[in-house]
This record gives C-alpha cells, structure tokens and sequence, in this order.
C-alpha cells in the first residue's frame, strides 16, 4: 500500500494513471472489486 502511495504522489499522471487503472480492473475481476475500487478511490 506504501508503494502504491509513494507512485501515486509522484506527480499528477501518475495519479490518474491508477485511479484509471485500479478503476478498471475492479470492474473486470468482479470478486476483487471491494479491494480495487477502495484503492482506487483513495
């Protein structure tokens, strides 16, 4: 999770990056979308 952080506060395209990503992976691994879709958001 502290990785994830650290990538993110890079800058602002690494932000989008993730959250595009994280977003559309819990909608295609439908049991991990709980997980995904919370990091996303955060």
């Amino acid at each position: 999770m502290q990785a994830i952080a650290a990538y993110i506060m890079r800058g602002r395209f690494q932000a989008m990056l993730m959250t595009a990503g994280l977003g559309l992976l819990s909608v295609l691994l439908m049991p991990l979308s709980w997980p995904l879709s919370y990091l996303s958001a955060g």
